[in-house]
């Protein structure tokens, strides 16, 4: 079996999302809960940063879940739960988002590999955590 991969929703004509592929975007409710003001880098690492620290350290979600609440977002202890109680659905399976893949990951980025070139993304601490992989968002910034 191959690692399963995130993969960048397009709106392309003829683009349909593989088989055995989740959609994990905002408008689900598997979607990152911190907002993105400014759409720089460096904010969206350090949202996808928090996510990591709210799914894998429960003892710190409550600080990083209320300035997702201050700045419009969705999150507190009920909506993290949750997802943790999704993860064993998402376990070998492909995750879907927006965020942007470099062009050597079109086909798909598989969970567990990093590249600076590919946009920061949840979705690859959703899979990561759901295969039972070192969550690398998290390893590279902890103190976030």
């Amino acid at each position: 079996m191959t690692m399963p991969s995130r993969i960048q929703l397009q709106r392309r004509a003829g683009w349909r999302m593989p088989a055995n592929t989740v959609k994990v975007d905002r408008a689900t409710r598997l979607g990152n809960p911190f907002v993105i003001v400014n759409d720089t880098p460096e904010e969206r690492t350090a949202s996808v940063r928090r996510f990591a620290i709210c799914m894998t350290q429960p003892a710190t979600w409550r600080r990083h879940a209320t300035l997702a609440i201050a700045r419009g977002g969705r999150a507190g202890e009920g909506y993290f739960l949750d997802i943790k109680t999704r993860l064993p659905d998402l376990r070998g399976r492909n995750l879907a988002c927006w965020c942007r893949l470099c062009s050597a990951h079109q086909g798909g980025k598989p969970f567990g590999v990093s590249c600076t070139a590919c946009a920061a993304c949840h979705a690859d601490v959703l899979g990561e955590l759901a295969n039972g992989l070192k969550c690398e968002a998290l390893a590279a910034g902890a103190a976030a």
